[in-house]
């Protein structure tokens, strides 16, 4: 019986020290657990600063960011370049309509001078073959003159452009603007084909305490040689 019981107390004690390894176990891998959890927390929270610390600086830059509109219409609408370069096209245009006025009138006279003639006769196929000539000669001219006066404007119109584009450029930088946008507004009414091109084309919303520099860009493109 005492060898039994003896035993039996060792046994116990082994399962109390067991136990109490255990529990120490356990206790380790919660101090683990916390350590890592608590690691983790900080790394957050210094992500956290950072990102909002680097967040901050672009609205600071964004703030100090100065901003020019020009009116593109307004400005080819008080231009004296842009009115002498009308002036000079309809006069061109007016000069094209007065040279087709005259083939027309010169048709006219051939188809007349063609009723007198008796068909069939040599007189009468000449004038025809002369009428034919004057007619394929105005349907000539008429196209030629027509892309003649569209591409003069497009010509001209580009070059004051490109001059428009480099006095914003010099404009822009004396007054320490950065960025220049077009900020004309659309007339209405207009024409139901052309609505929908002048609600997408019209870009520009809202520019208030944005710097107006169209007088500044017109002052100069007039006065440019």
């Amino acid at each position: 019986m005492k060898c039994s019981f003896s035993v039996f107390r060792w046994g116990q004690c082994f399962e109390r020290l067991n136990f109490m390894n255990s529990i120490q176990m356990k206790g380790n891998v919660m101090k683990i657990r916390t350590a890592i959890v608590l690691s983790c927390l900080v790394s957050v929270v210094v992500m956290c600063i950072g990102y909002q610390s680097g967040g901050a600086e672009p609205k600071a830059t964004g703030s100090s960011l100065k901003v020019g509109t020009v009116n593109m219409g307004e400005i080819f609408r008080v231009s004296q370049r842009y009115a002498k370069h009308m002036s000079e096209l309809m006069a061109e245009q007016a000069k094209a309509r007065a040279e087709l006025e005259q083939i027309a009138k010169e048709i006219a006279v051939a188809e007349a001078e063609l009723r007198t003639l008796k068909p069939g006769t040599s007189d009468h196929l000449k004038q025809t073959k002369l009428l034919l000539e004057e007619r394929a000669n105005l349907n000539v001219r008429q196209e030629y003159l027509k892309q003649e006066g569209t591409l003069n404007n497009k010509q001209r119109t580009e070059e004051m452009y490109q001059d428009i584009l480099k006095i914003t450029r010099d404009v822009a930088e004396e007054k320490g603007l950065d960025m220049v946008l077009e900020g004309g507004e659309p007339k209405f009414p207009v024409a139901s084909e052309q609505l929908m091109l002048v609600i997408s084309t019209h870009k520009l919303l809202y520019s208030a305490g944005c710097v107006d520099i169209s007088t500044d860009i017109v002052a100069r493109l007039d006065a440019a040689p």
